[in-house]
């Protein structure tokens, strides 16, 4: 069969295309060459290549169609972007600058930071926890905005920080304190670095004789949580013993003092100290305030000083019966039996912490008064018996002895006792001066 034929036998409306819409009639007629041999009849209106264009109205609506579809569209890209941009702002935001942030400590170099450190008082805390001292950090980079407030933490904390810590380990009292100047009252409270200026005070003052100076110093030290820490950092060459710090009285600082004026200044000044956190004061607070009022000649607040010591125990309940003694003496009453004060003096183990020394002191002060007008030589030689006593372990005792005695050999006009008295004090002083030599030729 023919190909004609078989185009023949299609329906006249396939034939033909006169049911045909016109794009389809056009289209379908575009697939017939002419030399197929068949006669297609065009349509009688011919179709235009192009489709005709849409109406006014049409055209207006598809255009709304296209606006609303876009609008749609851009909506939910920017709903899916939405997060992602405020988590980047964040994070800029708790970190503006991109630079990396680093530390150089002083002992381990460079420190690289993962995360923006905190810059506290005690110094730069690190994300895991750490925190490395300013006497530890030489250097670093901390950020634009931070770098300035980090490099005045260093000059104002850190070089003055490792003064103080290197001073005290090598037993350099007059630097430490020179040092802790500075510091005081810039480091928390509560920390290791407040600790070392109390023991540098303390050990300053000592050093330079001021001894009613070195008590605020020193209470303010036992008052310090961290005491223990700090003479333990502070080794043997501090020369403070755990016993001491139970007790609260220095064992080279016993309570024995005779000028009214730094009394009165000293007491003036632990008056104005704050109490400890757990309301309780160590022994030597009672200790030190009732000898300072009875060196400036207070009797009433010696009274005051010595009401709040409660019932004690052991060697705080012996101080507090030296106490007692020195108050009656003073008052010239008998409050505290002699007998007793001297089993205290005559006690080897109480002689380490000063109370042995203390006891001995006002044994002699109260021959002292006794036998002044009555037999002066006898109280002469009371007060240079306990000089004798006390001055290879408490010096101070002893040169504070000699200082009566020759007080009360001027006064009666015993001009070789004067003589003899001074020439033993020149022998302890270039004694005292001669051990310190060699102390300080001792290797660090």
């Amino acid at each position: 069969m023919k190909r004609s034929e078989t185009w023949d036998r299609l329906p006249a409306c396939q034939h033909r295309g006169d049911n045909l819409p016109p794009a389809a009639a056009s289209s379908f007629s575009s697939f017939l060459p002419d030399n197929l041999g068949l006669h297609f009849q065009r349509p009688q209106h011919r179709v235009a290549s192009h489709p005709p264009s849409p109406s006014p109205r049409r055209r207006v609506e598809g255009g709304k169609s296209f606006l609303v579809i876009s609008a749609l569209f851009a909506l939910a890209v920017f709903s899916l972007l939405l997060p992602h941009s405020l988590s980047a702002g964040q994070e800029n935001q708790a970190d503006p600058v991109s630079e990396p942030q680093y530390l150089i400590h002083r002992s381990d170099g460079l420190v690289t930071l993962d995360a923006p450190p905190a810059i506290e008082g005690g110094g730069v805390r690190l994300a895991d926890g750490r925190v490395i001292e300013w006497d530890l950090v030489v250097g670093g980079a901390m950020g634009a905005e931070r770098q300035v407030g980090f490099e005045e933490r260093i000059a104002q904390l850190g070089e003055p920080l490792f003064r103080l810590k290197a001073a005290v380990q090598r037993g350099d009292w007059v630097e430490a304190e020179a040092a802790a100047g500075g510091l005081d009252g810039k480091l928390p409270a509560e920390s290791l670095g407040q600790a070392l200026i109390r023991l540098a005070e303390y050990r300053g003052a000592m050093a330079s004789s001021r001894r009613e100076r070195a008590v605020v110093a020193w209470l303010r030290l036992m008052m310090h949580p961290l005491r223990a820490e700090a003479v333990e950092f502070a080794g043997p060459r501090c020369g403070i013993l755990y016993d001491w710090m139970e007790s609260g009285v220095a064992g080279d600082l016993p309570p024995v003092f005779i000028d009214p004026a730094a009394a009165r200044d000293c007491l003036a000044e632990l008056q104005r100290l704050p109490a400890p956190e757990d309301g309780t004061r160590p022994a030597g607070w009672f200790v030190y305030g009732t000898a300072l009022a009875l060196a400036a000649d207070d009797l009433e607040l010696a009274g005051r000083w010595l009401k709040p010591w409660g019932k004690a125990s052991g060697p705080d309940a012996r101080w507090r019966e030296v106490s007692l003694f020195a108050a009656g003496i003073v008052q010239d009453q008998l409050l505290v039996e002699p007998w007793q004060v001297e089993l205290i003096a005559a006690d080897e183990a109480a002689i380490g912490s000063g109370l042995a020394a203390t006891a001995d002191w006002w044994l002699a002060v109260g021959k002292l008064r006794q036998y002044r007008e009555l037999a002066p030589r006898r109280a002469l030689r009371e007060m240079l018996s306990v000089a004798a006593r006390r001055e290879a372990g408490h010096p101070v005792v002893a040169e504070l002895a000699m200082a009566t005695a020759l007080e009360l050999a001027t006064g009666q006009k015993w001009e070789r006792e004067v003589a003899l008295i001074r020439a033993a004090q020149n022998r302890a002083v270039a004694k005292r001066l001669e051990l310190e030599k060699r102390i300080e030729a001792w290797p660090p």
